[in-house]
């Protein structure tokens, strides 16, 4: 059987919603004390969006959770998150011809990456967008986070190898289960 080269390319990039926080609403969630951060589920979502070309995408789901509680609760507020008012954001993460290995470990941001106090008028917006990995997440889907005032900006350029971020934060995924 042979194979198309056009479709190799495709099996080789994946189309993820990059997740946008509003800095206010976050802030509002971080003068709770017992708040401990934010844990992200990635997701599938099959066929339930027409307006994109491939109906196959992946997605963030956040839920937060507190010091005290046991369980963590998903954070459904349509305030909480941010999109241009034109689209969703989507980006095409190119993953290459070995692909990534998929488990369900979750990423987590913590209240101390959050930076506390985040001043709205100067970043209006917590950027949280997937990225292939390098180094030892080379296999992995990792985020590349960081606050901005323009969602058009490009996200600050990244050393994922050493998960390390000199301009930004990266989100490295849970070991498997």
């Amino acid at each position: 059987m042979q194979s198309n080269s056009e479709d190799d390319q495709e099996n080789s990039v994946l189309k993820f919603k990059i997740m946008v926080i509003n800095t206010k609403e976050l802030n509002k969630l971080l003068e709770d004390k017992d708040f401990d951060g934010i844990t992200l589920q990635v997701s599938q979502e099959l066929g339930n969006n027409k307006s994109l070309k491939d109906s196959h995408t992946f997605k963030l789901i956040a839920y937060k959770h507190f010091a005290s509680k046991k369980k963590q609760e998903q954070i459904t507020d349509p305030a909480f998150f941010a999109t241009r008012s034109d689209s969703q954001l989507y980006k095409n993460v190119q993953v290459g011809d070995d692909g990534v290995v998929s488990h369900f470990g979750n990423l987590k941001l913590t209240r101390a990456a959050m930076e506390e106090g985040i001043d709205n008028s100067k970043h209006a917006y917590l950027v949280i967008s997937p990225e292939h990995g390098t180094g030892e997440f080379e296999s992995y889907i990792v985020c590349n986070t960081f606050y901005t005032d323009d969602l058009n900006a490009s996200p600050p350029s990244m050393s994922l190898s050493r998960g390390s971020a000199p301009r930004g934060k990266v989100i490295n995924p849970s070991p498997p289960a």
